[in-house]
């Protein structure tokens, strides 16, 4: 498991398949290395990907992808890494779903089904299925091609399809906004913050709204944060459809 984070993954194959050989490799080499092993849970890499030499029959990337520096290096030395036969599993955000995947900071790459397909292809691996598991991720599983065909660095941040380009979004937004006199935006946190920011009548905005009981009576943006408890009828809510 590549990116295994605080190994639940782990620890889960170790219980469900005792008899399997089970490996992990961490990027943040100041993470500690004294996780609990499970009897088949042979070894923890941590550091540069490249270091590991040894093959596998299977290898998992879940939500790791879209924050690797050198996608290219990566994927490269998985390629090394895996069997012939071997299996890549790679689960990221699915962008077309989740618009706002744009707002999270620590994401180098935003994904669609599509634009992943062809980023695994140009490094050695072609589909094998699809799974349904969670909405509004992409769940992958790959298999090596044959050979690797010689292609350019994919670079992600250039690929934004025009139906969801956050030009168009806030331009819808921003129409629906300019309705109404007095608006709440619901969710004090990242998304929130992308959305007041893309307004151009913020003087509407008259609070946030949010479930954190931490954040109550406190100002994001220089506008209050309520409880939604407490709000009166006389506000119009902005609530997001990611899917529209």
């Amino acid at each position: 498991d590549v990116g295994y984070g605080n190994a639940d993954f782990l620890l889960n194959l170790s219980k469900t398949f005792p008899d399997v050989n089970l490996y992990g490799h961490e990027y943040n080499q100041n993470r500690p290395m004294s996780m609990p092993y499970g009897n088949n849970i042979k070894k923890l890499y941590n550091g540069n990907i490249n270091k590991i030499k040894q093959k596998f029959e299977f290898i998992s990337l879940l939500h790791v992808l879209e924050h690797v520096q050198n996608i290219s290096s990566t994927l490269s030395n998985i390629y090394k890494m895996l069997n012939l036969d071997g299996l890549l599993l790679i689960q990221v955000p699915n962008i077309e779903e989740n618009i706002f995947d744009f707002a999270t900071y620590d994401h180098l790459y935003h994904f669609n089904k599509n634009n992943l397909i062809n980023l695994l292809n140009r490094y050695g691996f072609t589909l094998n299925k699809e799974y349904k598991l969670i909405n509004k991720e992409l769940t992958l599983l790959f298999q090596k091609k044959d050979s690797i065909k010689n292609s350019k660095i994919f670079k992600t941040k250039k690929v934004i399809c025009k139906k969801y380009s956050l030009k168009n979004f806030f331009k819808k937004i921003n129409n629906r906004v300019n309705r109404y006199d007095n608006i709440s935006i619901f969710g004090a946190g990242q998304k929130g913050i992308l959305l007041f920011n893309n307004l151009s009548n913020k003087e509407k905005i008259k609070f946030f709204i949010d479930e954190d009981k931490n954040k109550f009576n406190k100002n994001l943006c220089g506008v209050q944060i309520k409880n939604p408890k407490k709000i009166n009828n006389s506000s119009k809510v902005l609530l997001i459809d990611e899917k529209k």
